[in-house]
């Protein structure tokens, strides 16, 4: 199942980028990926047994258009290429600092036997504040350097 998932990332990875630069607003497209990712984690951990293979393609397509989109976003909102740079590194490495406790405090949960049901819940929380940021970042707004060195928007 974890194999099936990758390679579905793969047509999202590449799609969602593509299509999200039709628009000047990527929102629509950031919901959708994480209504994807959130449906998928709901049918895999708790939804019946013959919707898992269901589960496996939303979150394939869920996860692979998040990491392209937001590596997208980070030169779609930025006003020229050495700001993108910028915060490519840090959103970059402070991104994958925070994803690597993800794997280990799941485990963790449950290691003291923590429900499914508990655990999806958690993990539909993180969903749904990301969507509150995406909401925030999608919008048709750049990063810019005004005149006196300070970030600004436009």
């Amino acid at each position: 199942m974890m194999g099936a998932s990758v390679m579905v990332q793969l047509i999202s990875a590449l799609g969602a980028p593509w299509l999200a630069r039709f628009s000047r607003d990527q929102r629509p497209a950031l919901m959708l990926v994480l209504g994807c990712v959130a449906a998928g984690l709901w049918l895999l951990l708790l939804g019946p047994t013959s919707w898992r293979w269901t589960g496996v393609v939303l979150l394939g397509l869920g996860q692979g258009g998040c990491f392209s989109l937001a590596l997208t976003l980070i030169v779609l909102r930025t006003a020229n290429s050495r700001l993108a740079g910028k915060l490519s590194g840090l959103a970059q490495g402070g991104g994958y600092t925070l994803a690597a406790t993800g794997p280990l405090a799941v485990g963790v949960l449950l290691q003291f036997d923590v429900s499914l049901t508990l655990l999806t819940t958690v993990l539909l929380l993180i969903i749904a504040v990301s969507a509150i940021f995406a909401l925030l970042a999608g919008r048709n707004r750049r990063l810019d350097v005004d005149e006196t060195g300070r970030l600004v928007t436009r």
